[in-house]
């Protein structure tokens, strides 16, 4: 029997296989770096958009382009990252200080399964 449970409201999930923990951590871990093609498999189908936030893909910079919000999920963020000019956009804390910036395509690379163990330094060069 498999429960999948939404990931987005909790602090940490744990993935079991016969009984056994295969992963635990931050859902935002497990999308970004699963430990095998077990977990790879059993997540595929999690919408990375809601799970996945934009301080998890920032780059360390600033930019001319607007301000988003550290703990916006992708989801949103693309919206926001495509209606700019420069397709980029500063990224700050929850006291308004910018922290790092973020673009369109880096956001639409962590998207991707295919990327399925990407971690900010692996993307920095989008």
């Amino acid at each position: 029997m498999t429960f999948i449970c939404e990931p987005i409201a909790l602090d940490n999930i744990g993935i079991l296989k016969d009984g056994k923990i295969i992963q635990k951590g931050n859902p935002q871990d497990i999308i970004m770096k699963p430990a095998d093609d077990y977990i790879s498999d059993f997540i595929k189908d999690v919408n990375r958009g809601k799970v996945i936030k934009v301080e998890t893909i920032m780059k360390t910079g600033s930019c001319k382009g607007s301000d988003i919000a550290s703990t916006l999920p992708l989801e949103n963020a693309l919206q926001m990252l495509n209606k700019t000019s420069i397709k980029e956009c500063n990224v700050i804390d929850t006291e308004g200080k910018k922290i790092g910036i973020v673009s369109l395509n880096r956001a639409i690379s962590a998207l991707s399964t295919k990327n399925k163990k990407i971690v900010k330094k692996d993307i920095n060069n989008y």
